[in-house]
């Protein structure tokens, strides 16, 4: 009964009244009482991610149709291969397009009603409760995946000259720090230098690594969440305008790792 309340609710677009969120007062400013920032605070909130999460559904959606168009085109391939290997007396009694397709021409991934009726559901509620009822908006919106910091080929590109410059300075300090030092002979001195560097430098520069760990795990955890569904935001009440993405903890850790990696390869250098 819920449940059926309240896809009537989508397909109608009632729900829409109690998510219009009134802006704030112009005139008001901060003299405005917490508890009153508070709420509307939450009820933004709240809006963001049901509008992502409805854009989201919406998208499954459509992948979920292009899935049932590519299974009909590769049946058809198959079946018209079939039917042009089949050689001789019976290739007209043994052609298999024209009577399988007559029953799967029936069949409901084919035709695929229900989604087109889902479909349709969300665009009227979307359009109702964000778009001032505009179905051809809502549409186009819940289409589109919003991107921040520029293009996923740029923020590619940037993150990839990144991680290679960390390596490159990881490789360089790897080389001056283990391989020079077992394979060359140090005198005593330079050793004493080294000892010195380990036991009272090296603290410090374990502090900026951990940072740099920090932005990793972030990273790895967003992307764990996200590939198994997990709404991380609503667990953990973030805004998602406030929550680094996994590209961009990406980038932030790079960039922690590849400062500290050249103020270490520096302070080699003057040891």
């Amino acid at each position: 009964e819920a449940q059926g309340g309240s896809r009537q609710r989508l397909a109608d677009g009632s729900f829409a009244g109690s998510l219009q969120i009134p802006s704030p007062p112009p005139d008001e400013g901060d003299s405005r009482p917490p508890s009153r920032l508070r709420n509307w605070e939450e009820m933004a909130h709240g809006r963001d991610s049901l509008q992502r999460a409805v854009s989201s559904l919406y998208r499954e959606l459509q992948h979920l149709r292009n899935y049932c168009i590519l299974n009909y085109t590769g049946l058809v391939k198959i079946l018209k291969k079939h039917d042009k290997r089949v050689t001789g007396a019976g290739r007209k009694r043994l052609a298999a397009k024209p009577l399988l397709m007559a029953h799967v021409n029936t069949l409901s991934f084919v035709a695929h009603d229900e989604l087109k009726r889902i479909e349709a559901q969300i665009e009227r509620g979307y359009a109702a409760a964000f778009c001032d009822a505009n179905v051809q908006v809502a549409r186009a919106e819940l289409l589109v995946r919003r991107e921040r910091g520029g293009s996923a080929t740029q923020r590619g590109l940037a993150l990839g000259l990144r991680l290679g410059v960390a390596a490159v300075l990881a490789t360089w300090l790897f080389w001056d720090l283990v391989v020079d030092t077992r394979v060359l002979p140090l005198p005593s001195a330079r050793k004493a230098d080294l000892q010195y560097a380990v036991i009272f430098h090296l603290p410090v520069y374990r502090l900026s690594l951990a940072v740099a760990s920090c932005f990793y795990l972030w990273a790895a955890a967003c992307s764990v969440w996200k590939r198994a569904r997990v709404n991380y935001l609503f667990l953990f009440e973030l805004r998602d305008d406030e929550v680094l993405d996994p590209g961009a903890a990406l980038a932030l850790g790079t960039q922690q790792l590849t400062l500290c990696l050249l103020s270490l390869l520096l302070f080699s250098k003057c040891m």
